[in-house]
Parts: C-alpha cells; structure tokens; sequence
C-alpha cells in the first residue's frame, strides 16, 4: 500500500481525525483522503479475506 494511502488511513483511524482535519494539514483536497481511505480499505480487505481462508482451512 503506497505511504501516503498508509498515512491518511492511519490518521483517520488511530488519531481519529475527520477527512477536513485530514486534508488541512496534509494540503489535501477532502476527495483525495476518501479516495486513500477507500484505497486502505479496499486493500485490508482483500488481504483479510486472503488470511482468513487460510485461517478456515487450517482448522479443517
């Protein structure tokens, strides 16, 4: 996952900050940060999805 998608999401969800808090202080547009949160999200799931057939299957 590129650094700056890695940056935004982690503001967003550990310092809890709001896209606009986001935006102002990385001098990004706010349709930028829900573009690298979406990004973030769409790879952890992906990825989660891959670990957690691999998880079932080793309980099988």
């Amino acid at each position: 996952m590129p650094e700056k998608t890695q940056h935004v999401f982690r503001m967003s969800r550990y310092e809890y900050l709001s896209h606009r808090e986001i935006a102002q202080q990385l001098d990004l547009t706010e349709k930028s940060v829900e573009y690298h949160i979406t990004q973030a999200l769409r790879h952890l799931r992906t990825h989660l999805r891959d670990f957690l057939v691999l998880l079932l299957l080793g309980y099988l």
